[in-house]
């Protein structure tokens, strides 16, 4: 059984970021097309993949206090239904339960506000994965820094130059992980980019590289 940790990181501080796992993986295209994607392989080569057509998450409550239960759902939707539709793909639920609680050595499928926050400081929030060897999915558990500023942003362009950023852009890029994804680490425009500026909400929406 393998454990994975995963995240997004504030830009503006790429320069102190910190590697959290080992992350293995491989450059895949077709045809003369390249892309940057990378798919979470096991140490036996075996990728990671969910068995099941639907994954259910269960929100902490903490959460929706922090942000308000309005906009927590409101991030959460735009999040998972930016992954909805794509072939082979499960669906990500939210359900209407709370989450039981974060445990370190135990996924409990849950999308938890973390304050303190026991990552490093640019990490804004990580994906918490464990899987089998064989890269059977067994759950994940998604982690927002309680000690970022975070919002909701309206739809449309960057604001660049803001100090906070989109709470659902940094979901919709921790969905990806939660599905198997590891990072586009060469292309800036996907939404699996490692990075995310203040005030950027293109990475509520999937590009090309995301979708393949």
């Amino acid at each position: 059984m393998d454990l994975v940790v995963d995240g997004i990181l504030n830009l503006e501080r790429k320069t102190l970021a910190l590697t959290l796992g080992v992350l293995i993986g491989s450059f895949f295209g077709g045809g003369n097309t390249a892309h940057a994607y990378l798919l979470k392989s096991t140490r036996t080569g075996h990728r990671v993949r969910w068995s099941v057509p639907q994954v259910t998450l269960f929100v902490d409550p903490k959460l929706q206090q922090h942000f308000g239960d309005s906009e927590t759902r409101a991030a959460l939707t735009m999040a998972t239904d930016a992954w909805r539709g794509l072939p082979n793909v499960p669906d990500i639920v939210i359900s209407d339960k709370p989450a039981v609680g974060y445990q370190a050595g135990q996924r409990t499928n849950g999308v938890y506000l973390m304050k303190p926050w026991p990552f490093a400081k640019e990490q804004l929030a990580v994906t918490v994965s464990t899987y089998d060897l064989d890269g059977q999915m067994i759950g994940a558990d998604v982690l927002v820094n309680g000690e970022s500023n975070y919002a909701l942003l309206p739809d449309g362009d960057d604001r660049r130059g803001m100090y906070q950023h989109d709470l659902a852009s940094v979901l919709t890029h921790e969905m990806g992980h939660v599905l198997g994804l590891d990072e586009s680490p060469d292309d800036e425009s996907a939404t699996m980019w490692p990075y995310i500026r203040g005030g950027d909400v293109h990475q509520r929406t999937l590009s090309e590289d995301d979708e393949q």
